[in-house]
């Protein structure tokens, strides 16, 4: 790599270097390869998430992909004109970006709309414009009889989160999910063993013959009585 020459923030800073593939440059402190380039006029830099160099130009092709896909939709938003994919895509790269978001929270977002896509034929090309009321309630009638209460939720506010989206960029005014009513998720009632129960059955793991038997009785124990979930016990 070889400092970059000229006059923009991004030179002004030793601290990101070009690299041997046009448009994509490094950032010192991480390692971390980005994405730096033109698209419909305006300078762009975007993470590539990784400090492989073979990797981020993998990765480049994609990413560039993806933001002319929603340069295109906002033009066609502009115009008036926007499918319900391109107000997806647009959602989508701000749903990577939300940085307040678990990864965890992303990838079930990410189911969501890969139901709501499965569930509806048809949606991606259709018009956001003409996307109604009796469209929206008639799908969630359809998707509550299939999924949980939970899952039917979180793709119904996922839904009004992407027409949202169609709102803010001027493609449509009112969001026509907002008449959805969200099912009552009911609390699972827990059958939980009694103390002289637990501990009969912490025994019988600890003297269970395996060569980590006494490991599993602690592991039980230390989950029982932290209260924890296992994310947060592996940590």
């Amino acid at each position: 790599t070889v400092p970059m020459k000229g006059n923009s923030k991004d030179t002004e800073s030793s601290q990101w270097v070009k690299s041997s593939v046009g448009n994509i440059v490094r950032y010192v402190p991480s390692g971390i390869y980005f994405a730096r380039a033109k698209v419909g006029g305006k300078l762009i830099r975007r993470s590539l998430k990784t400090d492989k160099l073979s990797v981020a130009q993998l990765r480049l092709g994609d990413l560039m992909k993806l933001e002319r896909g929603q340069l295109e939709a906002r033009v066609e938003a502009g115009k008036g004109r926007m499918t319900f994919g391109g107000a997806l895509e647009i959602y989508q790269k701000q749903l990577e970006a939300n940085v307040s978001l678990k990864p965890s929270a992303k990838i079930y977002r990410q189911k969501c709309i890969e139901a709501l896509v499965r569930t509806w034929p048809g949606l991606r090309e259709k018009d956001i414009r003409k996307i109604s009321e009796r469209e929206c309630l008639q799908w969630a009638s359809r998707f509550g009889k299939d999924y949980s209460p939970s899952v039917f939720n979180n793709t119904i506010g996922t839904l009004r989160h992407i027409l949202n989206v169609a709102i803010s960029e001027g493609a449509r005014y009112g969001n026509p999910a907002s008449m959805i009513k969200k099912a009552k998720v009911r609390q699972k009632n827990l059958t939980l063993p009694e103390h002289d129960q637990f501990m009969k059955l912490v025994e019988s793991v600890r003297h269970a013959g395996s060569r980590f038997s006494q490991h599993c009785a602690d592991l039980v124990r230390f989950l029982a009585f932290g209260g924890f979930r296992k994310s947060e016990a592996a940590n």
